[in-house]
């Protein structure tokens, strides 16, 4: 019974939840000088009774969320389940915690559909940053796709309404799953046209160079970019004609919005683009090739693309 009681006691506090994720993420075998294990097991025992209590439950899910390991087939659905249960009740009263776990059960269902990994990671160390990054596992001659959505924690922080914070939150959960859509479908087809090689080339670009001023100025003319925006758009104007709000129309409002202010500098034509495409490419093979070959490991299909373009350096 004790043990019980202090199980519950870590997982309901954000501090010393905070405290039991870090240390297993440190691979630490105890914390407050118990064995990790040990708590994590009354906490499974506790979640199996037939009166599942609500609030322990939604701390156990924030802990699975925060330790940025791969989730098994049944911690993705108590995320998706409870996930459910919260946009179903009132998303006008949601806490950071239970707007992150709405976010992250509905990626969830997206990347089942779609059989991709995706792996969630907190970073208290960054500022509004909300990314996805590709991790691939090898398997002989056989490549694991996995994405690592990354998200500050300052992100789930907003002066907006709930409903309104949650809306932006999904349109940029769906903006950064949508990369990890158009990587996946890139490494599983043939590359035989220009559209799909420039899309690669903007995904290097983005990845090797990310914050440099070709990226950062260009940002809304890639197309990967403009993808991941209409896809956002698509998946969050749906969900929220599907949930039936009473206060819809502003939410679809907020989304259209969100759209139009992000493809707001699209200046630059799309042949010019192209040129200025080409030329950061070629900078990249001749000045990043450690990088290149880094990257051609997370896009096997990357390599024959990249062995074409250096006969045209």
């Amino acid at each position: 019974m004790e043990l019980e009681y202090i199980a519950r006691t870590i997982i309901l506090d954000d501090i010393k939840r905070k405290k039991l994720i870090e240390s297993y993420k440190n691979g630490k075998d105890k914390v407050y000088n118990i064995k990790i294990d040990c708590i994590l097991s009354s906490l499974s025992k506790q979640l199996n009774k037939k009166n599942m209590d609500l609030k322990l439950l939604e701390g156990y899910l924030i802990f699975l969320i925060n330790i940025s390991s791969s989730l098994s087939n049944e911690e993705q659905k108590l995320i998706i389940n409870y996930g459910n249960k919260l946009i179903k009740h009132n998303i006008k009263i949601l806490n950071s915690n239970q707007k992150l776990i709405v976010a992250v059960s509905l990626i969830l269902k997206e990347a089942k559909k779609e059989n991709i990994e995706v792996i969630f990671r907190i970073d208290d160390n960054e500022s509004n940053t909300l990314m996805m990054m590709p991790s691939v596992t090898r398997y002989h001659k056989t490549y694991e796709l996995k994405g690592i959505i990354t998200l500050s924690s300052d992100v789930l922080e907003s002066n907006l309404k709930s409903d309104e914070h949650l809306i932006i939150l999904l349109f940029m959960f769906y903006h950064e799953f949508e990369h990890l859509r158009e990587l996946n479908y890139l490494n599983n087809t043939r590359i035989n046209s220009k559209e799909k090689i420039n899309s690669l080339k903007e995904f290097v670009i983005t990845f090797i160079l990310g914050c440099g001023k070709f990226y950062s100025y260009y940002h809304d003319s890639f197309s990967i970019e403009r993808k991941a925006d209409k896809y956002a758009y698509i998946k969050t104007i749906s969900l929220i004609e599907k949930l039936e709000l009473q206060n819809q129309l502003p939410l679809l409002k907020l989304v259209r919005k969100t759209y139009n202010d992000n493809r707001a500098y699209d200046t630059i034509s799309e042949t010019e683009f192209e040129k200025l495409l080409n030329k950061c490419y070629r900078y990249i093979i001749k000045n990043k090739s450690n990088e290149l070959k880094e990257l051609c490991l997370y896009m096997p299909v990357l390599k024959e693309v990249t062995k074409k373009q250096k006969k045209l350096v």
